[in-house]
């Protein structure tokens, strides 16, 4: 899109998004990156967080609450 617009006009401001995407150019790689890294993060986190349950109530405590009824 940035070469798209200058080759159908020939105006000077037709440039300007030219220059503007390749100012913002290693913002936006440098977000990338980050916003990457903060997904991958957040997808091991809820990975070891599971696991920690797991280990922490390895049968669900719900499961017993009918179990404790019978013997009133």
């Amino acid at each position: 899109p940035r070469l798209v617009i200058p080759l159908l006009d020939s105006s000077p401001w037709a440039n300007v998004s030219a220059r503007l995407a390749d100012d913002s150019l290693p913002l936006v790689i440098g977000m990338e990156l980050v916003l990457i890294g903060g997904a991958l993060a957040l997808f091991a986190g809820s990975g070891m967080i599971n696991r920690r349950r797991r280990w922490n109530t390895p049968v669900s405590s719900y499961r017993y609450s009918e179990d404790r009824r019978w013997s009133v």
